[in-house]
């Protein structure tokens, strides 16, 4: 539930971005505006929550590597070290 909301928040500040850079919006200036106030808003929530599920595919990422790295120690230890962090 916490993430749907999270998720949704993510996805209104790339709306926002993308309204942003329309030329229509731009010249509306009451609309800008309260797009830019918006994305004031969100940005900070959004920015950690995009911070934490790259973390997220970044753990993903190790412990696939980990469980391919079959016999290679080296590779390994790499994942592992990729995963505590």
């Amino acid at each position: 539930m916490l993430f749907d909301k999270l998720q949704a928040a993510d996805d209104r500040c790339r709306e926002i971005e993308r309204r942003m850079t329309l030329p229509e919006v731009a010249a509306d200036r009451k609309t800008y505006t309260g797009l830019c106030r918006e994305y004031a808003v969100l940005s900070p929530l959004v920015g950690t929550y995009r911070e934490y599920r790259a973390a997220e595919r970044e753990q993903s990422e190790a412990l696939a590597l980990a469980r391919d790295a079959g016999g290679d120690a080296e590779l390994r230890a790499f994942a592992d070290e990729t995963y505590k962090e």
